[in-house]
């Protein structure tokens, strides 16, 4: 059990949230959809939220005792963590929207999706928290979605300075020469990353006989 304002200062220090300022992103994507929809999500959200789109969403009770994990707010998420969440439980996600990008060689999706009315109005009735980092996550150097991606392959993290160019939010590393298809189905067993064998078949610049050593996760 953790008082929620001491855990959320601890994580804003860890992240770095007020460094780094309002997400590029989500400073977009969540008044576009907010608004299409006519849902009054400043007044929904906490203030820092609708000013960093990064941080503590949405404030319940002052105490902790579970933390439930996610990446993107799916209804079922939702469902999952409205009916087996105490009062005093916090959901952390990656990602403050559902993203529906579709298949790459099926039906488009509908892009960024707001969470329903229906359960924000829930969760503030049963005093639950919700707590997002995006890019802030992407880019930590240690806790971070890259990072961790890079440990799961066993790649090398290449440092900055034998880069031409760098950005913070992109992690270049390099592994053992690899025949492609040995490496996507690493992928995809390590990473369940399903589309991986689908995506790359549908690139013509490259067979999956060739060799993979070198690395780029883009957040």
């Amino acid at each position: 059990m953790v008082n929620l304002q001491e855990l959320v200062n601890a994580l804003d220090k860890e992240f770095s949230i007020e460094e780094y300022g309002e997400d590029a992103a989500f400073s977009r994507f969540i008044p576009q959809v907010y608004d299409t929809v006519s849902y009054n999500w400043k007044a929904s959200f906490e203030k820092e939220f609708t000013e960093l789109f990064n941080g503590l969403m949405i404030r319940g009770s002052s105490i902790v005792k579970k933390v439930f994990l996610a990446v993107f707010p799916t209804d079922h998420v939702l469902k999952t963590f409205i009916q087996n969440a105490a009062q005093e439980d916090l959901l952390f996600m990656h990602h403050p929207l559902l993203m529906e990008c579709g298949y790459p060689q099926g039906q488009w999706g509908k892009g960024f999706v707001p969470i329903q009315s229906s359960f924000i109005e829930q969760i503030k009735e049963k005093q639950l928290s919700i707590y997002t980092y995006h890019l802030t996550m992407d880019s930590h150097k240690t806790l971070g979605t890259n990072i961790a991606i890079a440990k799961q392959l066993n790649a090398t993290v290449l440092n900055d300075k034998n880069l031409e160019s760098t950005n913070e939010y992109i992690l270049y590393a390099t592994i053992a020469p690899t025949e492609t298809s040995t490496f996507i189905d690493a992928i995809k067993k390590d990473l369940s990353y399903s589309l991986c064998k689908l995506c790359w078949k549908k690139s013509q610049k490259h067979s999956q006989n060739s060799n993979c050593s070198r690395l780029r996760r883009c957040s």
